[in-house]
């Protein structure tokens, strides 16, 4: 008997057997692959992510007919999104698309290199030009590292000064120069004390490299002695170059005129330069102290080269002393006191938080710590007594309030436990991104996957002591425990960021790339309720200088969202440009005594025109399909109030910053091998025209 097409079937027991036994060998094959990547993942000590998918996996592979199953998972994948998360990505995922493919395809590499890695390493970093013509390397982190021209990480001396050999003047050196006048000057240590307990309220709870306690102590010994001949030798954890370096901290904190002095600041990093050429001759656990601050120091005026080489050096001399190795034998002998063991384990861990801060504002590599040695120190979490710390909020006008209102319990323990576990995920996490046996976009995002898992393990198991309640303004958050949250929130961004992440041409459908949406979005918005709860309590004019960076990825979350959202969503898009203004606000407000902040202010409003040309400008050269270039224009009419409302945001806040560093980069000659390959559509130098 003919049955007519489309009639449903009865499906007997033997039949149901005959199926599964067909797709038998595809099953055992899909088996043996899973297992082979389980022990890869062991073979990299990488915890397996458990699927979450298993009882939707198992329904699919009950249907024999193919079309029935590519069915089933569309109805199943449109039931995971909610009504309300149908409506907000409506139109979205072309814009994405279209923002990410047009990011892809610039920056061509070498010449028959494999695509698949080719996108790795372009996603990964890429080199740009700095000021004066050099090339730089800049990673995925860094949030810069996929524009086509460069963005200036200098201070505004460097490119104002002349490059002729008459001046002859090194462009890092011109702020000494200028100022020289003032190192004659002598200031009085009742202001030296002065901004070194600023240094110590605002920069050193969140990059620990001192020990306060035991530097007072020692800064008191060395005094008296200097007024009482005394033959006891100074701590190896004080000296006159660290001195300065604290003040240069401390002159950021500080309102204060000192006459005669032009930038207080610059003088005390003249004076730790000087200073430090003594100290390069016989390194001490100070020596390393100052040179990790001053690498900070340095780069809140933008002087990022100087910076990240003092980094470095801190790094290079904390192994040349032998403080990465534990000397708790050398205690139990006699040999060092417990003191110098706790200066020793709280110096390099100090200068290790702050190597991994360095490696994700410039996307860098960075010496790996956890396992260089067998024997490492002991972290100060280990060290810590039982004792209660206490942190005061310590001003310029402190003096008139009463001790009660200054001063909070400090969790010092707690603090240093949970900051290095999530350095420790940050290091994992930047090795997986230059790693060169990461050879896919799949294999990164595995890894990515497993750090996102570790990230959220690390914020459950949070101390009550550093939790924090994004809701209320009412809470008093000590403000480097906000940072710390700050910092997770950015990394968790970075583990789940499109940009890095997203598979070739940008697709944003699926599970995943929902799942991963929600992620960087509602990290980026939880920086934005943190810096407000700071702004609150503690108010912008003082922060360490950590908090910065988290600023700007969280800005660029906001612009992203704003730039792909659907002009049928008014409030995600609105929600995103107010998030933005409070991002771009706070850089501007940070950039009036930390130059860096203005510069990422600036990147981001050139971040801003780069997008707008890549998303509405049709006439630079890209091809898209016919779907991808029908959803872009049909939101054509509301474009312009989009990039209207957010040029607004970023503009308002760049125009009220009170710097003088210039809005582009002068690099003629760069300009003109451009237009010259524009017009003859030919390499200039190829040709010997450039």
């Amino acid at each position: 008997m003919a049955q007519r097409p489309g009639a449903p079937t009865a499906t007997s027991c033997r039949q149901n057997a005959l199926i599964y036994a067909q797709t038998g060998g595809a099953v055992n094959a899909l088996v043996a692959r899973i297992r082979l990547l389980e022990n890869t993942l062991k073979q990299h000590n990488i915890p397996i992510p458990y699927s979450t998918k298993a009882s939707k996996s198992s329904e699919a592979a009950s249907y024999s007919n193919e079309q029935e199953v590519i069915n089933n998972s569309r109805e199943q994948s449109s039931i995971v999104q909610s009504k309300d998360t149908k409506s907000q990505n409506e139109g979205r995922p072309d814009r994405e698309r279209a923002l990410i493919e047009r990011i892809d395809r610039g920056n061509s590499l070498t010449p028959g290199l494999d695509p698949e890695i080719e996108l790795l390493v372009k996603r990964t970093g890429s080199l740009q030009f700095s000021d004066h013509g050099q090339l730089k390397y800049f990673g995925a982190t860094s949030n810069v590292h996929f524009l086509r021209n460069s963005i200036p990480f200098q201070s505004p001396t460097s490119t104002s000064l002349s490059s002729s050999a008459e001046n002859n003047k090194s462009p890092s050196n011109s702020f000494l120069l200028e100022g020289a006048d003032d190192v004659a000057h002598k200031v009085s240590q009742e202001l030296e004390d002065h901004l070194i307990q600023l240094y110590f309220t605002w920069e050193n709870p969140y990059f620990r490299v001192v020990d306060e306690e035991s530097f007072m102590s020692a800064r008191h010994q060395a005094l008296s002695r200097s007024n009482i001949p005394d033959n006891t030798p100074i701590p190896s954890c004080y000296s006159e170059f660290l001195v300065k370096v604290m003040c240069s901290w401390g002159a950021l904190f500080t309102d204060r005129d000192v006459p005669g002095i032009s930038s207080l600041h610059d003088f005390f990093i003249f004076q730790a330069r000087e200073k430090l050429q003594h100290d390069m001759d016989n390194p001490t656990i100070a020596t390393v102290q100052g040179l990790a601050m001053m690498s900070g120091s340095e780069v809140s005026r933008g002087r990022d080269s100087r910076g990240w080489l003092y980094s470095g050096m801190a790094a290079q001399v904390a192994h040349h002393l032998g403080l990465h190795i534990d000397v708790e034998h050398y205690v139990q002998s006699g040999d060092i006191t417990r003191e110098e063991a706790s200066a020793r384990s709280t110096a390099f861990w100090g200068t290790y938080v702050i190597d991994i801060a360095w490696s994700y504002y410039l996307g860098r590599l960075v010496r790996p710590a956890v396992n260089v040695n067998r024997n490492p120190a002991q972290t100060p979490s280990q060290t810590e007594n039982s004792q209660p710390r206490f942190w005061r909020n310590y001003t310029d006008d402190s003096v008139n309030l009463p001790e009660y209102c200054r001063q909070h319990i400090d969790p010092v323990a707690s603090m240093w436990r949970q900051q290095l576990k999530l350095c420790f995920i940050m290091e994992r996490f930047q090795h997986t991104l230059y790693d060169k046996q990461t050879s896919s976009i799949g294999q990164l995002r595995m890894h990515t996957s497993a750090v996102t898992w570790a990230l959220d393990k690390w914020i459950d198991e949070l101390p009550s002591d550093l939790t924090v309640n994004y809701e209320s303004t009412s809470n008093n958050h000590l403000p480097h425990v906000l940072v710390l949250h700050a910092q997770f929130h950015e990394v968790m961004i970075f583990a789940n960021h499109p940009f890095i992440t997203e598979p070739k041409g940008g697709s944003s459908s699926g599970l995943l790339s929902l799942q991963t949406q929600r992620k960087y979005a509602e990290s980026a918005q939880r920086i934005t309720q943190i810096i407000r709860i700071y702004d609150h309590l503690w108010t912008l004019r003082r922060i360490n200088i950590q908090f910065i960076h988290p600023m700007f990825t969280a800005a660029m979350v906001h612009l992203y969202v704003a730039c792909t959202a659907s002009s049928h969503n008014r409030e995600v898009f609105a929600t995103a440009v107010s998030d933005l203004e409070t991002c771009c606000n706070a850089l501007r407000d940070v950039g009036q005594y930390m130059e860096i902040a203005v510069w990422q202010l600036r990147s981001i409003d050139h971040i801003r025109q780069v997008w707008y040309d890549l998303l509405e400008n049709h006439d630079n050269g890209f091809n898209d399909d016919t779907l991808m270039s029908s959803a872009l224009s049909s939101s054509n009419c509301s474009d312009g109030e989009r990039w209207l409302a957010i040029e607004e945001v970023i503009q308002k806040a760049v125009n009220s910053t009170n710097s003088t560093l210039p809005q582009t980069e002068p690099m003629p000659w760069y300009d003109t091998w451009v237009k010259i390959q524009e017009a003859i559509d030919v390499d200039p130098f190829s040709v010997g025209l450039a």
